[in-house]
Protein backbone atom coordinates (compact mmCIF):
# COMPACT_ATOMS: atom_id res chain seq x y z
CA UNK A 1 0.00 0.00 0.00
CA UNK A 2 1.38 3.34 -1.04
CA UNK A 3 1.49 6.25 1.44
CA UNK A 4 0.95 9.89 0.61
CA UNK A 5 3.05 12.67 2.05
CA UNK A 6 0.66 15.32 3.36
CA UNK A 7 3.44 17.90 3.46
CA UNK A 8 3.16 18.14 -0.32
CA UNK A 9 -0.51 19.17 0.01
CA UNK A 10 -0.24 21.67 2.83
CA UNK A 11 1.48 25.03 2.47
CA UNK A 12 3.17 26.88 5.31
CA UNK A 13 1.00 29.75 6.65
CA UNK A 14 2.09 33.27 5.86
CA UNK A 15 3.49 35.14 8.80
CA UNK A 16 1.26 38.00 9.88
CA UNK A 17 2.74 41.27 11.11
CA UNK A 18 2.73 41.52 14.89
CA UNK A 19 3.66 45.15 15.41
CA UNK A 20 2.07 48.38 14.21
CA UNK A 21 5.15 49.25 12.15
CA UNK A 22 4.89 45.93 10.28
CA UNK A 23 1.24 46.51 9.33
CA UNK A 24 0.32 47.96 5.95
CA UNK A 25 -0.42 51.70 6.08
CA UNK A 26 -4.15 51.09 5.52
CA UNK A 27 -4.34 49.13 8.79
CA UNK A 28 -2.36 51.58 10.91
CA UNK A 29 -4.02 54.15 13.09
CA UNK A 30 -6.22 53.84 16.11
CA UNK A 31 -9.67 54.99 17.06
CA UNK A 32 -8.63 55.19 20.70
CA UNK A 33 -7.44 58.54 21.96
CA UNK A 34 -6.12 59.82 25.22
CA UNK A 35 -8.66 61.97 27.05
CA UNK A 36 -8.37 63.92 30.23
CA UNK A 37 -10.00 62.38 33.28
CA UNK A 38 -12.18 65.46 33.89
CA UNK A 39 -13.46 65.38 30.29
CA UNK A 40 -14.47 61.72 30.62
CA UNK A 41 -16.14 62.31 33.99
CA UNK A 42 -18.09 65.26 32.61
CA UNK A 43 -19.31 63.18 29.68
CA UNK A 44 -20.22 60.32 32.01
CA UNK A 45 -22.20 62.65 34.29
CA UNK A 46 -24.06 63.94 31.25
CA UNK A 47 -24.96 60.40 30.18
CA UNK A 48 -26.12 59.48 33.69
CA UNK A 49 -28.28 62.63 33.87
CA UNK A 50 -29.79 61.80 30.48
CA UNK A 51 -30.61 58.24 31.59
CA UNK A 52 -32.20 59.57 34.78
CA UNK A 53 -34.37 61.98 32.77
CA UNK A 54 -35.52 59.14 30.51
CA UNK A 55 -36.34 56.96 33.52
CA UNK A 56 -38.28 59.82 35.12
CA UNK A 57 -40.33 60.27 31.95
CA UNK A 58 -41.21 56.59 31.94
CA UNK A 59 -42.46 56.85 35.52
CA UNK A 60 -44.62 59.86 34.66
CA UNK A 61 -46.93 57.61 32.66
CA UNK A 62 -50.18 57.33 34.55
CA UNK A 63 -52.68 55.61 32.29
CA UNK A 64 -55.29 55.42 35.04
CA UNK A 65 -55.21 59.19 35.45
CA UNK A 66 -55.51 59.68 31.69
CA UNK A 67 -58.52 57.35 31.61
CA UNK A 68 -60.18 59.20 34.53
CA UNK A 69 -59.57 62.50 32.76
CA UNK A 70 -61.05 61.21 29.48
CA UNK A 71 -64.11 59.61 31.05
CA UNK A 72 -64.55 62.55 33.43
CA UNK A 73 -64.62 64.94 30.48
CA UNK A 74 -67.16 62.72 28.68
CA UNK A 75 -69.30 62.65 31.82
CA UNK A 76 -69.16 66.45 32.14
CA UNK A 77 -70.26 66.75 28.52
CA UNK A 78 -73.06 64.19 29.00
CA UNK A 79 -71.54 61.93 26.34
CA UNK A 80 -71.28 58.17 26.08
CA UNK A 81 -68.91 58.45 23.11
CA UNK A 82 -66.69 61.13 21.59
CA UNK A 83 -64.06 61.62 18.93
CA UNK A 84 -60.55 60.96 20.16
CA UNK A 85 -59.52 64.29 18.63
CA UNK A 86 -62.19 66.16 20.63
CA UNK A 87 -61.10 64.53 23.90
CA UNK A 88 -57.52 65.48 23.07
CA UNK A 89 -58.38 69.10 22.31
CA UNK A 90 -60.63 69.65 25.32
CA UNK A 91 -58.60 67.80 27.99
CA UNK A 92 -55.10 68.72 26.82
CA UNK A 93 -54.06 65.07 26.82
CA UNK A 94 -51.76 64.00 24.01
CA UNK A 95 -53.58 61.95 21.34
CA UNK A 96 -51.52 58.86 22.25
CA UNK A 97 -52.48 59.30 25.91
CA UNK A 98 -56.18 59.31 24.98
CA UNK A 99 -55.71 56.24 22.77
CA UNK A 100 -53.63 54.33 25.33
CA UNK A 101 -56.02 55.17 28.17
CA UNK A 102 -58.99 53.99 26.10
CA UNK A 103 -57.22 50.75 25.14
CA UNK A 104 -56.02 49.87 28.63
CA UNK A 105 -59.13 51.03 30.47
CA UNK A 106 -61.41 48.81 28.40
CA UNK A 107 -63.17 51.56 26.47
CA UNK A 108 -64.42 50.74 23.01
CA UNK A 109 -62.57 52.24 20.04
CA UNK A 110 -64.26 52.45 16.66
CA UNK A 111 -62.82 53.72 13.40
CA UNK A 112 -65.34 55.71 11.36
CA UNK A 113 -64.40 56.85 7.91
CA UNK A 114 -61.00 56.31 6.32
CA UNK A 115 -57.82 55.70 8.23
CA UNK A 116 -56.57 59.24 7.60
CA UNK A 117 -59.86 60.99 8.47
CA UNK A 118 -59.25 63.46 11.29
CA UNK A 119 -61.56 62.67 14.17
CA UNK A 120 -62.40 59.27 12.70
CA UNK A 121 -61.57 57.37 15.90
CA UNK A 122 -64.51 57.22 18.31
CA UNK A 123 -64.04 56.42 22.01
CA UNK A 124 -67.04 54.91 23.83
CA UNK A 125 -67.27 54.40 27.59
CA UNK A 126 -67.13 50.83 28.82
CA UNK A 127 -70.83 50.43 29.54
CA UNK A 128 -72.05 52.75 26.80
CA UNK A 129 -73.94 54.63 29.52
CA UNK A 130 -73.14 57.82 31.30
CA UNK A 131 -70.62 57.26 34.06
Amino acid sequence: MERFALSDLVAEPELYPRSASDKPESEQGSEAQYREKEEVLTELESLVAEQAAIAELAHDENVGEWARESTGWMQQQGLTFAQQLQIHQDTGLVIMQVWLAAMLDGMKLEQRGGFYVAGGLIVTTTSGKLL
